[in-house]
């Protein structure tokens, strides 16, 4: 399968996860087009003071891995939080709960799927 730039869905999404402000989303892959592998792919731009709240990523349910394409942004839990930079990348599951936050000066850009677990 192959699509288009222009066929992407885009999205604006406010307060997302109980956090601040919107973050602007391209939505790579719906569900249906990843066979129900995935429930999310996508590439997220969130500028600075903008964040996701903690949210967490049941066990035997999903898991998700954000990569971190350009900028920086604070994650993992409430306790034990990094900075991410380009490059870097990050995978939640097991119930663990994890945050992300953009406490720069710049825009960030995150590739985030979610993928569901058998």
């Amino acid at each position: 399968m192959y699509k288009a730039k222009e066929e992407q869905r885009i999205q604006l999404r406010e307060n997302v996860r109980d956090g601040t402000g919107l973050i602007f989303v391209r939505h790579l892959l719906e569900k249906a087009e990843t066979l129900g592998i995935t429930t999310m792919c996508l590439v997220m731009t969130i500028n600075p003071g903008v964040s996701i709240g903690p949210h967490s990523h049941e066990s035997g349910v999903d898991a998700e891995i954000y990569y971190i394409i350009q900028g920086e942004v604070a994650s993992g839990d409430p306790g034990h939080e990094v900075l991410m930079k380009a490059g870097d990348v990050s995978f939640t599951g097991n119930g663990h709960v994890h945050f992300l936050e953009n406490r720069s000066e710049q825009a960030a850009e995150v590739f985030a799927i979610i993928i569901r677990q058998k």
